[in-house]
């Protein structure tokens, strides 16, 4: 299990996946959607991100956290939280 220093180390990334792409996500918008598809993971590099599910936030993700794993364990599995 890595921790979050580790997984944030562009070794530890390419050897886990594809050459990470960074991207900026403006402040209280989703990166994803319940029902989007998956195929991608995110890693969280700087700043805090809620997880909600029904509307209830259900987890707050801060430096380092991964999610959107199981899109990539299962490409065809549609996204189960914002």
């Amino acid at each position: 299990m890595a921790d979050n220093d580790d997984v944030l180390d562009p070794a530890f990334l390419s050897r886990h996946g594809d050459a990470p792409q960074p991207i900026t996500i403006p402040a209280g918008e989703p990166v994803f959607r319940v029902g989007d598809r998956g195929g991608v993971m995110y890693v969280l590099v700087e700043g805090t991100a809620d997880v909600l599910i029904g509307g209830t936030t259900v987890e707050k993700a801060t430096r380092g956290a991964l999610f959107g794993e199981m899109g990539l364990i299962d490409q065809s599995e549609k996204r189960r939280a914002t």
